[in-house]
């Protein structure tokens, strides 16, 4: 197979500038794009094959970048990857599901997303365990994959979930199978997940409150972008303060009009057994 006329390097190589023109980046994703424009050219080195009997030289071959954003580097680990999961996916139907994170979470995401990242998964299993065990008496499998941009590259993290479609019974009686077109409702669900953001949240604003360097400095951007206390002012009209006795954070509750988590749960996928 050829080389294609243009590739990802080419591509930042020519539009990089327009893009930090229309969208600020983070110093990660610069590093990333600089790593990717420079990826398998002359300025990481290389070497070149060369016979000792005729002095035939054939085409250089260039060192990669090896950045973890990098998709021509990531190839190799990407299919990797997909082989040991899909390797460890029960043979039985699954469903898919889809877990959004909030547009007022966004700002926050793009400052800490190591912390919101983290939480955005934990409050997805929790969720489903959570259902499951108590609605469906099983433990469900579950295998979650977050996405962070859309195909027009807008921020838009998301967890894509697939979901077992049964699970091992509470009871240890072995697995029990559900419906093939019924998991579990929607609302509820998208409710307990959104009890749980909140929770956490709230745990992490008053970490933060007694202890600054809770999360760390969060990497410099090129706009202004609002703190953890104002972003949890803005999603749930809750105020941070300090108590005057102890200094401890005190929640000042408005109430605003409820914002439903964005969830769904589609129809089970069947999976054919390996």
């Amino acid at each position: 197979m050829g080389r294609t006329p243009f590739d990802i390097a080419d591509i930042v190589r020519l539009h990089r500038l327009g893009l930090e023109a229309a969208q600020p980046l983070s110093q990660e994703q610069g590093r990333a794009l600089s790593a990717i424009a420079l990826c398998r050219t002359a300025a990481l080195g290389g070497h070149q094959s060369v016979c000792l009997e005729c002095d035939f030289k054939a085409d250089p071959s260039y060192n990669s970048c090896r950045n973890r954003n990098c998709p021509k580097c990531q190839a190799l680990a990407q299919e990797l990857w997909i082989a040991t999961r899909a390797a460890a996916i029960l043979p039985i139907p699954h469903f898919h599901g889809v877990f959004t994170l909030p547009e007022d979470f966004r700002a926050l995401a793009r400052q800490y997303p190591r912390q919101i990242y983290a939480m955005l998964f934990r409050c997805v299993i929790a969720s489903l365990l959570e259902m499951a065990r108590t609605r469906l008496g099983i433990i469900l499998g579950l295998t979650l994959v977050l996405h962070t941009w859309t195909r027009e590259l807008f921020l838009h993290p998301h967890v894509h979930v697939l979901i077992s479609a049964g699970g091992l019974a509470l009871d240890g009686s072995g697995f029990k199978r559900v419906k093939e077109k019924f998991l579990l409702h929607v609302k509820p669900l998208a409710k307990l997940f959104k009890k749980k953001m909140m929770a956490g949240l709230y745990a992490s604003s008053k970490a933060l409150a007694k202890a600054k360097a809770f999360l760390g400095p969060a990497p410099e951007l090129t706009t202004p972008q609002p703190t953890w206390q104002e972003a949890l002012l803005a999603l749930t009209g809750v105020d941070v303060t300090r108590c005057r006795g102890c200094g401890a954070p005190i929640y000042h509750l408005a109430l605003l009009p409820v914002r439903p988590f964005p969830t769904r749960l589609r129809s089970p996928i069947p999976t054919n057994p390996p």
